[in-house]
């Protein structure tokens, strides 16, 4: 039987494939999903923020990554996402930092 975190882990997999596809509403779906499995998941807050960010819904991908650095606060792939959602909204020095 599968437990919570798998159902999670599977669900955030699903996203990412989503994602891939450009299917990026879907994608969103899927990362809501796991993310009431596994509220605490740093991967799937970051991925989520991957499908706001398409969906230039840009204020609530950097809640994500900012709510996925506050989990792991040295997660590389975080501070990489930030730094381009930064740049996309033009805030350019907070940008840099985060990279």
């Amino acid at each position: 039987m599968l437990q919570p975190t798998d159902d999670a882990r599977t669900l955030n997999d699903r996203g990412n494939a989503l994602l891939g596809m450009q299917r990026f509403e879907e994608a969103l779906t899927s990362y809501n999903q796991a993310l009431s499995l596994r509220p605490d998941s740093a991967a799937s807050l970051t991925n989520r923020s991957n499908a706001l960010r398409a969906l230039r819904r840009l204020d609530e991908a950097l809640q994500d990554l900012d709510a996925a650095l506050k989990i792991r606060p040295a997660f590389p792939e975080a501070l990489n996402n930030r730094g381009n959602v930064l740049r996309d909204m033009r805030r350019l020095r907070e940008a840099l930092a985060s990279f």
